[in-house]
């Protein structure tokens, strides 16, 4: 009802109207927008939590998936003349245990995330066995090398050290404040919807990141055998 406002609304309008009214109908729109973003993204994390996101895991090729997202995020990252590359060897295939939905929106937040803080910088996807990762949680000795790293990485701007240990908890931005930027049209939930995702998956999320110098977000997926 509240996305369909703002057409109805214009319907009621005559056909040309004065530049002043045309900028008010954008901003409408663009409130409107930020709004229904807002509750969907609330709504996704109240399922996940309740038990009511459907996760439905099977054994994919993670390249591939990896590759077509890179694919989706090429414009965006250009509009701040950013690079997107794949960093693996893209002859060896990769298979994890995965909900292809829940592997793509942790991909989606993360990416636009890297896209967001960067620019003119370079954005770079990775995937590694969790033993070729330095990186790993140390005091967590639970993961074996049955898991797959993918990594994240960009040359923005960093993380400011003071919200490092709040990173994923709720209405926290990578940017460093309490709330995100109205006009990004986000209440700093995303990340903390990613982790969610990542453990339901069974896996684990963390970064690293120098202020001036970029970010890498790191989150594991279980392993398959290739069939």
């Amino acid at each position: 009802v509240i996305k369909a406002f703002p057409e109805l609304f214009k319907s009621k309008l005559p056909e040309k109207l004065p530049e002043e009214a045309e900028k008010l109908l954008s901003m409408l729109d663009s409130s409107v927008s930020r709004l229904n973003s807002r509750v969907d993204q609330m709504a996704q994390i109240t399922s996940v939590q309740t038990g009511g996101y459907a996760f439905d895991t099977e054994s994919v090729e993670l390249n591939k998936s990896i590759q077509d997202k890179i694919q989706e995020h090429l414009e965006g990252a250009l509009s701040n003349e950013n690079t997107l590359s794949f960093g693996s060897d893209e002859t060896y295939e990769r298979y994890g245990i995965i909900d292809t939905r829940a592997f793509g929106e942790i991909l989606d937040e993360l990416i636009e995330n890297a896209i967001e803080s960067t620019k003119k910088g370079t954005l770079t996807i990775s995937i590694e066995p969790n033993d070729s990762i330095d990186s790993i949680h140390q005091e967590d000795n639970s993961h074996t090398h049955n898991y797959w790293v993918i990594s994240v990485s960009d040359t923005g701007k960093g993380i400011s050290p003071e919200i490092k240990e709040l990173l994923f908890t709720p209405f926290i931005q990578q940017g460093g404040t309490l709330y995100r930027d109205e006009s990004k049209g986000g209440l700093g939930l995303g990340l903390y919807f990613v982790s969610l995702l990542v453990e339901k998956m069974g896996g684990k999320i963390w970064f690293t990141s120098e202020l001036g110098m970029g970010t890498t977000f790191y989150f594991t997926v279980p392993s398959s055998e290739t069939t």
